[in-house]
């Protein structure tokens, strides 16, 4: 369930009457209308109220604000550092996608996971959706093949291949944690290839409010701490992005528009390069992915 405010997610629930709800993450996506994380965490968590010993929720042990949330339900946690109800180790990513293993104390199993899906971000996920199938009494080999051919939906970090060009699609939308997310994936991927530069071609994220200026200077740090090649940002407060990384001498240029950055990243465009494209969904940044690839 989504919403903008508080209330919302009350009312959807009261017509869903759930049995089972899991709360994945609180971030900052909608902190120009509810003004700080606790008060997005507090809205988010009205979908535990009144739920009683036979219903279940499952909580993403490794969020500060999620992992502190209380039920009346059975609690069942997942995470990769906090020891949770279901744990994963063992994680590699490629440009292919994820290999990791899981442990259950919900069934005491241990289970082997390949995806086609990259990013510790996207195991999270996945442990979300292993824990309900565990809960639910789904057995590991239904839910090893579940994986095994699991697809996103486009612009959700799909996978292109543009001759000896890698290409992540990541533009359906942005916010600081999701950009944190995907400079994290683009390093994962640049590190697993062994070849190529990483370069990120990014834009404005929106409805960030006060906090706007600040979290796009986040975005340059994440940028700099995962060791990114070459990147390209537009849109009026993306320039925050391109002056807190190139400040820590990351190779950076700021456009006007996204034509602009089609033009800029053809002129520094190498063989065996990963390149990212994210950035809100308005912004329209995978414009640029048929502006510039369009004849190859």
């Amino acid at each position: 369930m989504g919403m903008r405010g508080f209330g919302q997610i009350r009312a959807l629930k009261e017509l869903a009457e759930p049995d089972a709800v899991v709360i994945t993450n609180v971030g900052e996506t909608h902190m120009e209308l509810l003004g700080s994380m606790e008060n997005i965490a507090k809205a988010k968590s009205e979908i535990l109220e009144n739920m009683n010993e036979q219903q279940f929720a499952v909580l993403n042990n490794d969020d500060i604000y999620v992992s502190k949330m209380t039920t009346s339900a059975e609690k069942l946690t997942y995470g990769i550092i906090n020891d949770s109800s279901v744990q994963a180790s063992n994680i590699i990513t490629s440009g292919n996608g994820t290999t990791f293993t899981y442990k259950s104390k919900i069934t005491g199993n241990e289970n082997f996971i390949k995806m086609p899906l990259i990013g510790m971000h996207n195991v999270m996920n996945a442990l979300a959706a292993i824990t309900v199938a565990e809960k639910m009494g789904v057995s590991d080999t239904d839910i090893e093949t579940a994986f095994a051919e699991v697809r996103l939906t486009e612009k959700r970090q799909e996978i292109l291949h543009f001759g000896d060009i890698t290409v992540i699609n990541d533009a359906y939308n942005a916010s600081p944690a999701s950009m944190e997310a995907a400079m994290k994936t683009l390093a994962e991927v640049k590190k697993s290839a062994g070849t190529g530069r990483s370069i990120a071609v990014l834009a404005d994220m929106l409805e960030l409010g006060e906090s706007s200026e600040e979290a796009h200077r986040r975005v340059g740090d994440y940028i700099v701490r995962e060791n990114i090649d070459f990147v390209i940002a537009y849109g009026k407060e993306s320039r925050a992005i391109i002056d807190q990384a190139a400040k820590a001498g990351i190779s950076a240029a700021y456009c006007a528009d996204k034509e602009e950055a089609a033009i800029e990243l053809k002129k520094h465009m190498q063989n065996n390069d990963i390149i990212l494209f994210k950035g809100s969904h308005s912004m329209q940044v995978d414009k640029i992915i048929e502006m510039v690839f369009q004849n190859k």
